[in-house]
């Protein structure tokens, strides 16, 4: 879960909230 962490706090804030929404619904 790290990595994704690092990947959404290295894009926007935008990005991150969309990101993080989307791997919540969908964990890998």
């Amino acid at each position: 879960m790290s990595s994704a962490h690092e990947a959404a706090n290295a894009l926007p804030s935008n990005f991150d909230m969309n990101g993080l929404s989307n791997a919540l619904s969908n964990p890998a």
